[in-house]
Formats: structure tokens, C-alpha cells, sequence
């Protein structure tokens, strides 16, 4: 049974990919690519420009991977630091590749928001057969795409973390609710991190902070060793890039 869908892709990416061949030759345009991991900055593109209540991930069966056609690549197949495999030298260097993308989150500068979109490149089409699971964000999401296709035996998986969002919200006041999840990818204005005093984001909070948003350490840092930093006065720092513009797909 046929289901109608929207394309998300990005133009402008995907006709970048137009120029990048593979080693016979073929454009990447005549692959379907396939994310090791979905929770990567493509799908983060999207569920900012999509309602993530209709977005779906679909899983596929890793005999994909037996395939002697398909292509291996060590990230964004786009990125020109990336390498295109062929499938025998893609399975040898597997077990490294999907290291590189079991990650919480990724920045451009150290390599890993590349690495973390390693790709699995199959000619032309990926056969339905191999189709296993699809997830989804929100168990009403998961209601109306098993009632799209209410004769289907596969497996509709409600999985909010995938989609950057909150697993556990409890509404505690009018005002007040608890969420359980990723702060560093929720939409909130301000983020409240606890440091101390002597310029040192060593733990928790404080070392994610250090590594993902190097400008607020560098901000930390200075105010450490201007001995402005006073116990029990937060300081307000407001970044000039946006966030979306480090996380997201380019």
C-alpha cells in the first residue's frame, strides 16, 4: 500500500550532492542514502522546519549492509574529508564508523558533527522488504500513522529522545513543568549552568559546556580571572551564533 509523503530534504544540500561521485563514478544522486545514525544534524534541520508531529524515521534490516553494490562513508558523504568505501573495505572499517556516531551531540570544529552522518549509500532504491521499524516522536503520532496503514504488520515505535525531544514532561504548576531529556537541545531561551569560581568547567553541566560551546567557557574564564564571579550572582551571557546554526545540517 502506497503512502503519500512530503519530500524534507534540503535543496540547496541536495544539489550539492549532484558533484559528488562515488568510485565508479555515479553521482550520489543515484543513491538512497541511509543515516547509521538518525538523530544526527539532517534530522535536526528538519524538526525545526517541519511539524515533528508528522516526521517519521524509518529503520532498516542490517543485511543491507551484505550488499557487495552499496558504499560505506565515513560521514557526510558531501564532505569532502569524507570517504566514499567500497562495501568490503566499508565492513572492515565499520566497527570505527559507528563509534563515530554513537554520540549525545556534535560540533563542527572537532569533526564529530561530519562523523556522526556516516552514510550507507544503496543504488537506486532501498527494497521495502528490508524496512523493519518506524519511529516516531509522540505516541499520537505513532496513533495516526498506524491508522494510515492499519494493515501493516510493521512496528510503530513512539521514541522522543530520537527527535531532540523531552522523554518525561510533567506539568507541576500552571507555570511549572518538569521535562526529562537533553537541555542542550530543548527551545529554551536560557540555560542556567553551575560553575565555580575558579575557572574550571571540569564535571557534568559545566565540562558539556566546556566542549560544546566553547565561546561560553572562554566568556567563564575571563570572569574567573577578573574575579568577577561571585557566589550566588548569575551571570548573563548571550552568544552571537545561534545554536540551530551549529547543530544543523548545512
Amino acid at each position: 500500500e502506497k503512502i503519500d509523503y512530503t519530500h524534507i530534504y534540503n535543496e540547496e544540500i541536495v544539489v550539492n550532492r549532484k558533484e559528488i561521485k562515488t568510485p565508479d563514478g555515479r553521482s550520489l544522486w543515484h543513491f538512497a542514502n541511509l543515516y547509521f545514525q538518525p538523530r544526527n544534524p539532517m534530522l535536526y534541520l528538519v524538526i525545526h522546519k517541519k511539524p515533528v508531529s508528522e516526521i517519521a524515521v524509518v529503520s532498516v534490516r542490517p543485511e543491507i549492509l551484505d550488499r557487495l553494490d552499496i558504499y560505506i562513508t565515513t560521514g557526510n558523504a558531501a564532505h569532502l574529508s569524507s570517504e566514499i568505501l567500497p562495501s568490503g573495505e566499508g565492513r572492515k572499517a565499520l566497527r570505527q564508523i559507528i563509534k563515530s556516531t554513537r554520540i549525545e551531540y556534535w560540533k563542527p570544529e572537532d569533526g564529530s558533527k561530519r562523523k556522526i552522518m556516516a552514510e550507507c549509500l544503496v543504488p537506486d532504491m532501498v527494497p521495502p522488504s528490508l524496512i523493519q521499524t518506524i519511529y516516531v516522536a509522540t505516541r499520537t503520532a505513532k496513533a495516526n500513522l498506524e491508522a494510515t496503514m492499519p494493515y501493516s504488520n510493521l512496528p510503530v515505535i513512539s521514541e522522543p529522545n530520537m527527535f531532540f525531544r523531552p522523554r518525561l514532561i510533567r506539568t507541576l504548576t500552571p507555570k511549572l513543568y518538569l521535562a526529562e531529556g537533553d537541555m542542550f537541545f530543548s527551545e529554551a531561551q536560557t540555560i542556567t549552568i553551575s560553575v565555580n569560581t575558579v575557572g574550571v568547567m571540569g564535571k557534568g553541566l559545566a565540562s558539556r559546556t566546556r566542549y560544546q560551546f566553547s565561546d561560553v567557557y572562554v566568556q567563564y574564564e575571563d570572569l574567573c580571572r577578573n574575579r568577577k564571579l561571585k557566589m550566588g550572582r548569575p551571570q548573563v551571557y548571550k552568544r552571537e551564533s545561534s545554536l540551530d546554526y551549529a547543530l544543523a545540517d548545512e
